[in-house]
């Protein structure tokens, strides 16, 4: 019963000094992490997805939550409006040019959410580390990533120790 919190003490402590140093230092190795991070998150989110046999067009899926981690480093202009275009109709059309198209619906809509989820969710960590005072030059984005961080992993925290205590039924057995 403890030992899955005893392994995540034990991952949290290996990573809590990274993610520090790659929030304080900033660009681009915080961004290079949040890509990589996106990349196995959307692994795994379309490997769960595949597993309930809903045809997601995957290495797009992934290719795409990647690029959207990366384009607050695009030229502004074009870059979110394309992604967000290439994202809705990309997919679409992959999907209905296969010949099963009984869940054709169903893997498209995967597909985008898996994109959006992941990969602009993420993009929004990049667009906030990069938040500063053009007058003075105080980077405000640390101070706001490490705020997110903290209340994302204090209230994970919370809710599984919650959860592992006075919880009944699992929610994802």
């Amino acid at each position: 019963r403890w030992i899955m919190l005893k392994q995540r003490v034990i991952v949290s402590l290996c990573a809590l000094p990274i993610i520090i140093a790659l929030v304080w230092f900033g660009e681009p190795w915080f961004t290079i992490f949040l890509a990589c991070w996106g990349l196995l998150a959307s692994i795994e989110f379309y490997k769960i997805v595949r597993k309930n046999k809903i045809p997601v067009v995957t290495y797009f899926g992934i290719a795409w939550s990647v690029l959207f981690v990366l384009h607050p480093h695009l030229d502004k202009q074009w870059a979110l409006p394309a992604l967000l275009t290439g994202a809705i109709f990309l997919p679409l059309i992959w999907i209905l040019i296969r010949p099963d198209k009984e869940q054709a619906f169903n893997g498209w809509v995967w597909t985008i959410a898996g994109i959006i989820y992941i990969g602009w969710l993420l993009s929004f960590l990049v667009l906030l580390r990069g938040q500063h005072d053009p007058v003075s030059g105080v980077d405000h984005g640390r101070n706001w990533v490490f705020l997110a961080l903290f209340i994302t992993f204090g209230s994970d925290s919370a809710a599984y120790l919650i959860g592992r205590r006075w919880g009944k039924h699992h929610m994802a057995p």
